[in-house]
């Protein structure tokens, strides 16, 4: 991932702050832990192998939140720039 031009799309297009997207940034990777985000399967099986994750199922409601919306910027992201 190039985080530059991630950052910059997600300040231009969504309007996020320099600390809202370094957050984003930082989910991503712990995401990444879990699940393979270049996997090539639709977002929503991406999302359902996330949920399914061992581990998952032992984060707060919001950290799950954080990092479902997290994968799908990604994902939003990388359907954009290809």
């Amino acid at each position: 991932m190039d985080e530059q031009q991630f950052d910059r799309w997600l300040k231009e297009r969504l309007g996020f702050t320099d600390k809202s997207a370094r957050d984003v940034r930082s989910r991503i990777k712990r995401a990444s832990n879990y699940i393979d985000l270049n996997k090539k399967v639709t977002d929503a099986e991406l999302l359902f192998s996330l949920t399914q994750h061992p581990e998952f199922g032992n984060l707060s409601v919001t950290v799950k939140s954080q990092l479902k919306r997290s994968v799908k910027l990604f994902r939003e992201f990388n359907n954009v720039s290809n």
